[in-house]
Protein backbone atom coordinates (compact mmCIF):
# COMPACT_ATOMS: atom_id res chain seq x y z
CA UNK A 1 0.00 0.00 0.00
CA UNK A 2 1.35 3.42 -0.94
CA UNK A 3 1.70 5.82 1.96
CA UNK A 4 -1.00 8.47 2.17
CA UNK A 5 1.20 11.43 2.99
CA UNK A 6 -0.14 14.92 3.57
CA UNK A 7 0.53 17.29 0.68
CA UNK A 8 1.82 20.01 3.04
CA UNK A 9 4.32 17.73 4.80
CA UNK A 10 7.83 19.25 5.04
CA UNK A 11 10.40 18.08 2.47
CA UNK A 12 12.79 17.10 5.25
CA UNK A 13 12.21 15.10 8.43
CA UNK A 14 15.40 15.35 10.50
CA UNK A 15 16.75 18.63 9.15
CA UNK A 16 17.33 20.76 6.02
CA UNK A 17 21.10 20.21 6.31
CA UNK A 18 20.48 16.50 5.68
CA UNK A 19 18.70 16.98 2.37
CA UNK A 20 20.09 15.31 -0.75
CA UNK A 21 19.26 17.68 -3.61
CA UNK A 22 20.39 15.16 -6.22
CA UNK A 23 20.26 11.37 -6.41
CA UNK A 24 22.84 9.95 -4.04
CA UNK A 25 24.28 6.48 -3.50
CA UNK A 26 25.55 5.44 -0.10
CA UNK A 27 27.02 2.21 1.24
CA UNK A 28 26.01 0.74 4.58
CA UNK A 29 28.58 -1.49 6.23
CA UNK A 30 27.49 -3.70 9.13
CA UNK A 31 30.10 -4.45 11.80
CA UNK A 32 30.26 -7.41 14.15
CA UNK A 33 29.49 -5.18 17.15
CA UNK A 34 26.08 -4.37 15.69
CA UNK A 35 26.99 -0.85 14.62
CA UNK A 36 26.93 0.55 11.08
CA UNK A 37 29.08 2.87 9.01
CA UNK A 38 27.45 4.87 6.24
CA UNK A 39 29.88 5.97 3.52
CA UNK A 40 29.87 7.46 0.06
CA UNK A 41 31.09 5.45 -2.96
CA UNK A 42 34.70 6.26 -1.99
CA UNK A 43 34.08 4.79 1.49
CA UNK A 44 34.35 8.18 3.15
CA UNK A 45 32.31 8.01 6.36
CA UNK A 46 29.20 10.21 6.41
CA UNK A 47 27.23 8.82 9.38
CA UNK A 48 27.50 6.13 12.02
CA UNK A 49 24.77 4.17 13.79
CA UNK A 50 25.71 2.76 17.18
CA UNK A 51 23.65 0.50 19.45
CA UNK A 52 23.09 1.57 23.07
CA UNK A 53 21.71 -0.77 25.72
CA UNK A 54 19.99 1.15 28.46
CA UNK A 55 18.30 -0.92 31.16
CA UNK A 56 15.88 -3.29 29.40
CA UNK A 57 15.22 -1.14 26.34
CA UNK A 58 17.23 -1.24 23.12
CA UNK A 59 18.41 2.05 21.66
CA UNK A 60 20.33 3.31 18.66
CA UNK A 61 21.98 6.65 18.00
CA UNK A 62 22.73 8.25 14.64
CA UNK A 63 25.94 10.28 14.67
CA UNK A 64 27.28 12.67 12.06
CA UNK A 65 30.87 12.66 10.83
CA UNK A 66 31.95 14.77 13.84
CA UNK A 67 30.41 12.33 16.33
CA UNK A 68 27.42 14.53 17.20
CA UNK A 69 24.24 12.59 18.05
CA UNK A 70 21.54 13.66 15.59
CA UNK A 71 18.75 11.35 16.72
CA UNK A 72 18.07 8.52 19.15
CA UNK A 73 15.91 5.49 18.34
CA UNK A 74 14.15 3.80 21.23
CA UNK A 75 12.01 0.68 21.23
CA UNK A 76 8.59 1.22 22.75
CA UNK A 77 7.98 -1.10 25.70
CA UNK A 78 5.17 -3.65 25.28
CA UNK A 79 4.33 -2.63 21.73
CA UNK A 80 2.05 -5.02 19.85
CA UNK A 81 3.42 -3.96 16.46
CA UNK A 82 7.01 -3.60 17.69
CA UNK A 83 7.07 0.18 17.48
CA UNK A 84 10.23 2.28 17.60
CA UNK A 85 10.18 6.01 18.36
CA UNK A 86 12.79 8.42 17.00
CA UNK A 87 13.77 11.41 19.17
CA UNK A 88 15.71 14.60 18.49
CA UNK A 89 19.30 14.35 19.70
CA UNK A 90 19.58 12.53 23.02
CA UNK A 91 16.15 13.59 24.25
CA UNK A 92 13.77 11.23 26.03
CA UNK A 93 10.82 13.65 26.02
CA UNK A 94 7.71 12.55 24.16
CA UNK A 95 7.41 16.07 22.75
CA UNK A 96 10.73 15.52 20.95
CA UNK A 97 9.58 12.48 18.98
CA UNK A 98 10.18 13.13 15.27
CA UNK A 99 8.56 10.01 13.87
CA UNK A 100 7.82 6.39 14.72
CA UNK A 101 8.12 3.09 12.85
CA UNK A 102 6.05 -0.04 13.36
CA UNK A 103 5.12 -3.27 11.62
CA UNK A 104 1.94 -3.16 9.59
CA UNK A 105 0.78 -6.48 11.05
CA UNK A 106 1.78 -8.46 14.10
CA UNK A 107 2.76 -11.43 11.92
CA UNK A 108 3.63 -10.87 8.28
CA UNK A 109 5.71 -12.22 5.42
CA UNK A 110 8.71 -10.10 4.45
CA UNK A 111 9.26 -6.48 5.40
CA UNK A 112 6.23 -4.20 5.62
CA UNK A 113 6.67 -1.23 7.93
CA UNK A 114 4.68 1.96 8.40
CA UNK A 115 6.24 5.30 9.30
CA UNK A 116 4.26 8.04 11.05
CA UNK A 117 5.44 11.62 11.45
CA UNK A 118 4.96 13.00 14.94
CA UNK A 119 3.55 16.33 13.78
CA UNK A 120 0.63 14.85 11.83
CA UNK A 121 -2.75 15.90 13.12
CA UNK A 122 -4.75 12.99 11.71
CA UNK A 123 -5.08 9.49 13.11
CA UNK A 124 -2.82 6.58 12.19
CA UNK A 125 -5.27 5.31 9.62
CA UNK A 126 -2.75 6.25 6.95
CA UNK A 127 1.02 6.23 7.25
CA UNK A 128 3.30 8.97 5.93
CA UNK A 129 5.89 6.56 4.53
CA UNK A 130 6.02 2.82 4.11
CA UNK A 131 8.81 0.30 3.62
CA UNK A 132 8.33 -2.92 1.67
CA UNK A 133 10.51 -5.72 0.37
CA UNK A 134 12.76 -8.38 1.84
CA UNK A 135 15.35 -7.38 4.41
CA UNK A 136 16.97 -10.83 4.33
CA UNK A 137 17.70 -10.25 0.62
CA UNK A 138 18.68 -6.61 1.22
CA UNK A 139 16.02 -5.58 -1.28
CA UNK A 140 13.68 -2.96 0.19
CA UNK A 141 12.08 0.24 -1.08
CA UNK A 142 10.89 3.28 0.86
CA UNK A 143 7.85 5.18 -0.42
CA UNK A 144 6.12 8.42 0.35
CA UNK A 145 2.64 9.21 -1.00
CA UNK A 146 3.62 9.27 -4.64
CA UNK A 147 7.06 7.83 -5.30
CA UNK A 148 10.01 5.75 -4.20
CA UNK A 149 12.37 7.92 -2.17
CA UNK A 150 15.07 5.30 -1.56
CA UNK A 151 15.93 1.79 -2.68
CA UNK A 152 18.30 -0.83 -1.26
CA UNK A 153 20.36 -3.24 -3.33
CA UNK A 154 22.62 -6.08 -2.18
CA UNK A 155 26.36 -6.11 -2.81
CA UNK A 156 28.69 -9.04 -3.33
CA UNK A 157 30.06 -8.68 0.20
CA UNK A 158 27.44 -9.87 2.70
CA UNK A 159 28.34 -7.25 5.31
CA UNK A 160 27.32 -4.28 3.15
CA UNK A 161 24.72 -3.04 0.72
CA UNK A 162 23.99 0.08 -1.29
CA UNK A 163 21.13 2.54 -0.95
CA UNK A 164 20.05 4.90 -3.70
CA UNK A 165 18.47 8.03 -2.25
CA UNK A 166 16.45 10.02 -4.74
CA UNK A 167 16.50 13.83 -5.17
CA UNK A 168 15.02 16.13 -2.51
CA UNK A 169 15.02 13.47 0.19
CA UNK A 170 16.31 13.69 3.77
CA UNK A 171 19.39 11.46 3.68
CA UNK A 172 19.65 11.08 7.47
CA UNK A 173 15.97 10.12 7.61
CA UNK A 174 16.51 7.28 5.13
CA UNK A 175 19.58 6.04 7.02
CA UNK A 176 17.59 6.07 10.26
CA UNK A 177 14.78 4.02 8.70
CA UNK A 178 17.21 1.41 7.42
CA UNK A 179 18.93 1.18 10.80
CA UNK A 180 15.51 0.68 12.38
CA UNK A 181 14.67 -2.15 9.99
CA UNK A 182 17.93 -3.89 10.78
CA UNK A 183 17.38 -3.60 14.52
CA UNK A 184 13.80 -4.80 14.37
CA UNK A 185 14.93 -7.83 12.36
CA UNK A 186 11.43 -7.69 10.90
CA UNK A 187 11.89 -9.55 7.68
CA UNK A 188 14.21 -12.18 9.12
CA UNK A 189 11.69 -13.21 11.77
CA UNK A 190 8.70 -12.80 9.53
CA UNK A 191 10.36 -14.66 6.66
CA UNK A 192 10.97 -17.52 9.09
CA UNK A 193 7.33 -17.43 10.20
CA UNK A 194 6.17 -17.31 6.60
CA UNK A 195 8.43 -20.22 5.64
CA UNK A 196 7.18 -22.23 8.62
CA UNK A 197 3.56 -21.64 7.60
CA UNK A 198 4.33 -22.78 4.06
CA UNK A 199 6.05 -25.93 5.36
CA UNK A 200 3.09 -26.71 7.63
CA UNK A 201 0.69 -26.22 4.71
CA UNK A 202 2.76 -28.54 2.51
CA UNK A 203 2.92 -31.16 5.26
CA UNK A 204 -0.86 -30.92 5.59
CA UNK A 205 -1.32 -31.50 1.87
CA UNK A 206 1.06 -34.47 1.90
CA UNK A 207 -0.77 -35.87 4.92
CA UNK A 208 -4.09 -35.70 3.10
CA UNK A 209 -2.65 -37.45 0.05
CA UNK A 210 -1.11 -40.18 2.21
CA UNK A 211 -4.35 -40.66 4.15
CA UNK A 212 -6.34 -40.94 0.94
CA UNK A 213 -3.88 -43.53 -0.38
CA UNK A 214 -4.12 -45.58 2.80
CA UNK A 215 -7.91 -45.60 2.63
CA UNK A 216 -7.78 -46.62 -1.02
CA UNK A 217 -5.38 -49.51 -0.32
CA UNK A 218 -7.44 -50.65 2.66
CA UNK A 219 -10.56 -50.60 0.51
CA UNK A 220 -8.89 -52.75 -2.14
CA UNK A 221 -7.75 -55.23 0.50
CA UNK A 222 -11.26 -55.75 1.83
CA UNK A 223 -12.81 -55.58 -1.61
CA UNK A 224 -14.47 -52.17 -1.28
CA UNK A 225 -14.33 -49.49 -3.96
CA UNK A 226 -13.80 -46.28 -1.91
CA UNK A 227 -14.45 -44.05 -4.91
CA UNK A 228 -17.98 -45.38 -5.33
CA UNK A 229 -20.51 -44.54 -2.66
CA UNK A 230 -23.26 -46.85 -4.06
Amino acid sequence: MMAQRSSNAPPYVIGPHCMALNAYNVILVTHSRGDHSITDHDYKIMFKVNPVNKMLRDQLVLLDVCGKILITLREKVRSVHKRWNVFKGKSENISDIIFSVRKQNRIQCGTNLHVFLADKKSSEEFCDFNITGSWSKKNCSIYDSSRIIAQMRPMQATDRFTVTIFPNVDLAFVITLIATIDTMKTSNNDDDHCHARKVIAQVGKVGKVVAKGVVSIAGQVIGVNTSDND
